[in-house]
């Protein structure tokens, strides 16, 4: 069987890797709690030594080389599951009640299509620049951001190219993809 060419190769991959969106999710934990958060699951609050361990987690996960990357998305998210409990190392409850958090919302999102496409909204909207008027919370936080050049802001762009190469196909597939993901933890 020949691998796929040219217009029908980018078709057959047009879609975010399970795996990436995952560590996206863990990822908007470092991110300020949005303004409109109403259908989310309780977020976790983290201290900043948690937020520490969370970002080296990420760093850690996004930045694997490329043939121990496609071997480690090859795993379900139970593997990654049990990788983001450990990273907060003697504060075993903080990395259970993020994973259990980051499970949470995985699930919530391959739940249907619609999810996929409202949380890939969301992603584009972490990237989007802050201007003068951003409403600010009670707290004086903004809405969450992040830099679209920096090395987290670069994954999250990836994982939205990833997914909307075309867009309902790459969604679509997405979806699949998470759902299989999802079912394979439990």
């Amino acid at each position: 069987v020949r691998a796929p060419r040219g217009r029908a190769a980018v078709r057959a991959r047009a879609m975010a890797s399970p795996f990436d969106m995952s560590v996206v999710l863990a990822l908007s934990l470092l991110l300020p709690e949005p303004l409109e958060d109403g259908e989310m699951p309780t977020r976790v609050s983290l201290d900043e030594k948690a937020q520490r361990a969370l970002a080296k987690w990420v760093r850690a996960e996004t930045s694997a080389v490329r043939g121990v990357r496609q071997w480690v998305a090859a795993l379900p998210w139970a593997a990654a599951r049990s990788r983001l409990a450990r990273a907060f190392g003697d504060d075993a409850s903080t990395g259970e009640a993020v994973a259990a958090w980051a499970t949470s919302r995985l699930e919530d999102v391959a739940a249907s299509p619609d999810a996929v496409v409202d949380a890939l909204d969301d992603m584009r909207r972490w990237l989007e620049p802050l201007s003068d008027g951003d409403a600010r919370d009670a707290d004086g936080c903004y809405a969450p951001r992040l830099d679209k050049d920096s090395i987290f802001g670069v994954f999250v762009r990836r994982t939205l190219l990833a997914a909307t190469r075309s867009h309902f196909d790459g969604a679509l597939k997405t979806y699949d993809a998470l759902g299989t993901y999802v079912r394979d933890y439990d």
